[in-house]
């Protein structure tokens, strides 16, 4: 722990509300700098006081209002402006970013793993109510239904896709943290992490939302807790799966358009998927698994069926557009007041 240090400023969001202690980053050189001028405190958000007990006032801490969220609500998140609030450095001044980074690693990775846990957990339910479920006069099980059965079967493709990105990302993270990663693959951890937090929590809603409607009204009661919660075959896949990792290379050219930083996210997690998913299937038919074909199939299904070519679109129309796009996007929202200044893409 370094130099004692004194932080104003106001926080709009944080959840360390009723800890003990809490790290921080803080700005300690200029603004022009950027994030390199942010460093991170250990900040005790209650001192106690002579002879007496800690008090949220304590260390210049003003709780404004706790924040009304959509989920997380066991966990307070507050507004809250510190008030020559003593703090003490953690690594080197300016090193904030790099310090926290871990940090913010595993946190992502929880997160990913949060959501393809609750996505699995709505496709047990909806899958087990299908064995039970009586449907067309009492004389079929819905497990019989060829429609139910294809509905489930596209988020059941999902549900591999992302457990297979996420867990690859797992490895990574074990390799840096042994010391053994290469440096192409700390880099692809520093890509691939935020990513992976970012494509699961987009993509594992809408497929819990389809598991809920495969319950009818049933999967809108709280009781069930969904809402709360072959090379052959495989050869145009392959081609078209390798023909988008080469515009990989387009997509991430220097300067990246305004309107790119989405499609290109969505366009390689989609990549990053199906690249785990072929991994996988070639590890199931060197070990002769009996699942090998399904994990064939999942692989064509993820490259020929998914988003793999819908995201390249959106990738598409995004970079074929000038500045005029971009005018005219704002000229929808606000009318014809035209923004002041040029428009910057930023990551």
């Amino acid at each position: 722990m370094g130099d004692l240090y004194t932080l104003d400023g106001f926080k709009w969001f944080s959840s360390a509300t009723e800890a003990d202690m809490a790290i921080a980053l803080a700005r300690t050189g200029s603004q022009e700098q950027g994030s390199r001028a942010l460093s991170l405190f250990l900040v005790p958000l209650r001192l106690p006081e002579q002879g007496g007990p800690s008090s949220p006032l304590e260390n210049g801490i003003e709780i404004h209002r706790l924040k009304n969220k959509i989920g997380t609500v066991g966990v307070p998140t507050a507004e809250l402006s510190l008030n020559h609030t003593k703090a003490w450095l953690l690594g080197p001044l300016n090193g904030g970013v790099k310090a926290i980074a871990p940090v913010l690693n595993i946190t992502r990775i929880h997160s990913a793993i949060h959501s393809i846990g609750n996505l699995q957990r709505c496709l047990a339910i909806a899958r087990s109510y299908a064995t039970v479920r009586l449907v067309q006069g009492g004389s079929t099980l819905l497990k019989d239904v060829p429609l139910y059965v294809s509905s489930l079967a596209k988020v059941s493709l999902l549900y591999r896709a992302l457990t297979h990105m996420t867990f690859g990302t797992v490895v990574l993270l074990g390799k840096s943290e042994c010391g053994t990663a290469t440096k192409e693959e700390e880099a692809r951890l520093r890509l691939l992490t935020p990513m992976a937090k970012a494509f699961t929590a987009q993509q594992a809603p809408s497929a819990m939302e389809e598991c809920m409607a495969a319950l009818g009204a049933q999967g809108y009661m709280e009781e069930t807790g969904i809402g709360s919660l072959g090379n052959g075959v495989l050869n145009r896949s392959l081609r078209l799966l390798s023909d988008m990792v080469d515009k990989l290379k387009i997509v991430f050219k220097h300067p990246m358009h305004p309107l790119l930083p989405r499609p290109a996210l969505n366009f390689l997690a989609n990549i990053t998927c199906a690249l785990h998913l072929v991994e996988h299937a070639i590890w199931s038919v060197r070990s002769c698994d009996s699942e090998s074909q399904i994990d064939i199939e999942a692989v064509r299904r993820w490259v020929e069926e998914g988003d793999v070519l819908a995201t390249w679109n959106h990738v598409e129309r995004a970079m074929s557009p000038g500045q005029e796009r971009v005018a005219d996007d704002y000229s929808l929202l606000y009318g014809n007041t035209q923004p002041q200044g040029s428009v910057k893409a930023r990551m």
